[in-house]
Order: structure tokens, then C-alpha cells, then sequence
């Protein structure tokens, strides 16, 4: 899971929180919250972007102007790209933090973002949505096009076929309400460029049994280079422990939740080669033994498949003798003599919480 640079801009709405009823812990919560390091598109930025607006707009009030950085701060305070049910939980989290002291305009606001075409249920949510589409309404088509990458990061989880038509089939719906508020919108030829766009998409193939620190070294440096990268989990149905490592790229999809994880089985040309769009392969390397290794099998692949694309990435030296197999010897051998000591639980991904 990749950690996107942002500073955080909580403390611009600290005095309207206070005032609001939110405590010093729950402003450091939401800052924490906000700070998560799958938000590529809905981070901090995207807050200073709307903090932005609601300072520059001279048609409101002080008094509104403070309900707007309540607002800003608590629409996206609970955030995974994988739940359906963000704007309840914000919704959920504003009113439980302050109980009585909520307001119900900010309530209602909150979950209309979940829609933006529906009308608004007051004046403080219609005012809000011109902030929150800002970008649609009057950005130009670079912005909507930086958002796009933002976007593809952060909901990477998804097969990019099944994003982009959602991603299609949603500005389409959107289209002739943004076109109703706006006579700047670049909201056409956004929709005629994400029909031919392309990202650069990787597929970064392994056991990962378990998935361990060199794989994520392996994996962040492939997604400076890529626009997105599929964690493609081989497993052996004729393994004794198949049914393990299946149920193990559960716990992988919780580790990297920009990510599309998914396991195969057979050869990796035919996985790439189902895939209905280009797929670059990655392979990590630790030491001049995988490099042999990995020559081998990329002959074997070009027999089977000509056209292949392969990219090769050095693990960082502190991981050249980190491998899955020495990992699971080392547990092996802890079983074996009953220790708890837990000493391979340094090489996994925040000690991988007892997920292996």
C-alpha cells in the first residue's frame, strides 16, 4: 500500500469543530482518519481544495462559512474505496460525536453527497455541492484529468475494465446536470477522453505466502512507475495447504486496498492474457540466484506466449534475504519448539496481524 505525501489541513476548521462540540481527541481523529494512506483522491488535498472555495466565496455568511468547514472535515471522515456506505458512516460519525449538539442540515448535506443530481434537502447542501464539483463544473480538462489518475489509485481494487465503465457510465449520468450549472464545463470531452484512456497497468505476480515487507518494497516501486498494479497471487491446486493460501489473498485484499489481489492458477501468460486490456508482468529480484531462476521461466514464457511484457525490479538491500519460503521455515521451526517468540513476524507487512 502506497503512501501518498499530503499535510494535513485539519487545523484551518480546529476553531469551527470546537465550536461545533468536537473534542481535541475527535479533531485528532479525524485528522488521523483523513491521513489514511489509501486516500489518493479523498486526502488532504482534496480538503484544502474545498477549505479553499469555502474561504474564497464572498456570497456567504461567517456563520455559514463556519457550517461549511464542518462539513468539509466531516463528509468524507470515514472513507474505504471498497464500501458503498461511505457518506452514512460520515454521516453516522458526525451525529454519534456530537449527539444533541448535531445539526441536521449538516447531517442531511452529508449523505447528499452521495448523489449530487438529487435535489438537495437544504441550503447549506446546495451550496456545498458546487464545492465538492468544483473541478467538474469549472476545472479545466487537465484538472478532471489529474483527478482521473488520482482516482485510478485509489480505487484500484477494481478491475479497470469494470472502473471504467462505471467511471463512463456515471459522468454520463451526471453530464446534464453539471451542463445545467455551468457553461465552462469540460465535463464532454472528459467523457470522450476516458473512452479511449489507457493507464499504464502492471500485474505483479508471486506466491506472496506469506506477503512480506521485500514484496511491498517490490510493489511501491512498481506503482512509481505504473498507474496501477494488480497483486496476481499464483496458487497449486494440487498443494496440500491450496484452501490456506486461497483464503490467505483475503487477508492480502485488507493489506493493500488500492489494489485489485487476485489468484490464479496455471500459467501467468494466460491470466495476462484473459485480461481484456494490456498488462505489463513484474517480477521482484533479490540476488543474482533469482535473476537465473527468473530467466528460465521467462523463456518458458516467451515459448508459450511471444509477446510478452516484463519489467524486473531490484528489491531495497535490507530485503535480499527475505523470501516467503525462509519465512515460513523460520515459523516452522518456532512451532516445532514451541517458542512464541514470533520472530518472523518482523518480515511481515505490520506483523500481519496474526492474518498467517
Amino acid at each position: 500500500m502506497k503512501s501518498y505525501m499530503q499535510f494535513s489541513h485539519i487545523h484551518r476548521a480546529q476553531k469551527d469543530l470546537l465550536n461545533a462540540g468536537f473534542t481535541e481527541e475527535d479533531i485528532k481523529d479525524m485528522d488521523a482518519r483523513w491521513s489514511e494512506t489509501h486516500r489518493v483522491y479523498h486526502g488532504h488535498n482534496h480538503l484544502a481544495h474545498l477549505l479553499d472555495l469555502i474561504d474564497a466565496d464572498a456570497s456567504t455568511t461567517a456563520d455559514e462559512k463556519s457550517d461549511l468547514r464542518v462539513l468539509a472535515v466531516t463528509h468524507d471522515v470515514v472513507n474505504h474505496p471498497m464500501r458503498p456506505d461511505n457518506e452514512a458512516r460520515s454521516a453516522e460519525y458526525y451525529a454519534t460525536r456530537l449527539h444533541e449538539n448535531h445539526k441536521q442540515d449538516i447531517y442531511d448535506a452529508i449523505l447528499d453527497t452521495k448523489d449530487h443530481t438529487k435535489p438537495p434537502k437544504n441550503k447549506l447542501s446546495g451550496i456545498f455541492i458546487n464545492y465538492d464539483l468544483h473541478n467538474l463544473l469549472h476545472g479545466s480538462l487537465s484538472d478532471l484529468i489529474k483527478d482521473s489518475h488520482s482516482l485510478v489509485r485509489e480505487y484500484g481494487a477494481y478491475d479497470w475494465s469494470q472502473m471504467k465503465q462505471g467511471r463512463i457510465a456515471f459522468m454520463r449520468n451526471i453530464e446534464p446536470f453539471i451542463k445545467q450549472r455551468s457553461a465552462d464545463t469540460h465535463v464532454s470531452e472528459y467523457i470522450e477522453w476516458l473512452q479511449w484512456y489507457q493507464p499504464r497497468i502492471a500485474a505483479f505476480a508471486g506466491t506472496f505466502f506469506p506477503m512480506h515487507k521485500g514484496h511491498v518494497d517490490v510493489l511501491h516501486k512498481a506503482e512509481r512507475i505504473f498507474d496501477k498494479v494488480i497483486v496476481a497471487c499464483g496458487t497449486n491446486p494440487m498443494k496440500k495447504d491450496y484452501a490456506e493460501r486461497v483464503a490467505y489473498v483475503d487477508a492480502i485484499r485488507q493489506m493493500l486496498p488500492n489494489n485489485q489481489v487476485e489468484p490464479f492458477s496455471g500459467f501467468l501468460t494466460k491470466y495476462i492474457k484473459e485480461k481484456t486490456y494490456p498488462v505489463t508482468i513484474v517480477k521482484g529480484l533479490r540476488n543474482p540466484t533469482d535473476f537465473d531462476y527468473e530467466k528460465m521461466q521467462l523463456r518458458y514464457m516467451e515459448d508459450m506466449e511471444a509477446n510478452l511484457d516484463i519489467v524486473y525490479i531490484m528489491s531495497a538491500r535490507e530485503y535480499e534475504h527475505v523470501s516467503s519460503s525462509g519465512i515460513q521455515l523460520v515459523k516452522h521451526v518456532e512451532t516445532l519448539e514451541k517458542s512464541d517468540e514470533g520472530l518472523y513476524k518482523k518480515y511481515l507487512v505490520n506483523g500481519d496481524n496474526g492474518k498467517w
